[in-house]
């Protein structure tokens, strides 16, 4: 059978540490730790109080929004079903604030399958339902702010807005590196860190406790 020699690298490039049975033993639950007392006790984040050491990790929130952006039914239920099953803070999934700025965010028509926060109260009034929904558990909210996708954004802008996608220095596309990703210029970086400053505001002004900076990207 022909294996693709990307994907055989990538497979090769894996560690192994989880073989180690050892390993894994060690971080297992097992009734020698138990009541797990410090998991179950609140914890304090600068002035904030968490009800447990259970945090969600980002994760849930992409193509679960309207096409505007505002969080719809189903994304809010599904963060508040995790509020509801126990967990102290929710960090949301990512949340671009770099329309306009990182071209392979935005589709057609300025509308995103990425929730976000830096567009209308109209968008805003989703947030707080959702935020609401988590409170009523008891859970906390965090926002995940990204600064766009960089040399790991789709490619497809290049077809549909006729823009080339863009990342912090001259890249080649993750995904087609025939494309390449745009440096960003001055401008855009300053008007990017100021989009992040407004969108932590406008988080703390819709009742979400907290936000932190997503990097993962390229």
């Amino acid at each position: 059978m022909n294996k693709d020699k990307k994907i055989q690298e990538l497979v090769d490039f894996y560690g192994d540490w989880f073989k180690d049975g050892k390993t894994r033993n060690e971080g297992k639950m097992t009734s020698e730790l138990y009541p797990y007392d410090e998991m179950f006790s609140p914890i304090r984040i600068n002035k904030m109080t968490v009800k447990n050491r259970l945090v969600m990790a980002p994760m849930g929130n992409i193509s679960m929004c309207e096409e505007t952006g505002r969080p719809n039914e189903k994304m809010i239920a599904y963060f508040v079903e995790r509020a509801k099953g126990g967990v102290g803070l929710i960090t949301t999934g990512l949340v671009p604030v770099s329309h306009g700025i990182d071209n392979s965010i935005t589709e057609m028509g300025k509308l995103s399958y990425f929730p976000r926060i830096d567009r209308s109260r109209t968008v805003f009034s989703g947030w707080r339902d959702l935020a609401a929904g988590c409170h009523a558990y008891g859970a906390r909210v965090f926002i995940q702010i990204s600064a766009g996708l960089g040399r790991v954004g789709n490619p497809q802008c290049l077809v549909n807005e006729m823009k080339f996608p863009n990342s912090a220095s001259l890249n080649p596309n993750w995904y087609m590196p025939q494309v390449p990703c745009l440096p960003l210029s001055g401008m855009k970086i300053h008007k990017l860190i100021n989009n992040i400053g407004q969108a932590a505001a406008d988080t703390m002004a819709i009742g979400i406790e907290g936000v932190y900076l997503h990097g993962h990207e390229g």
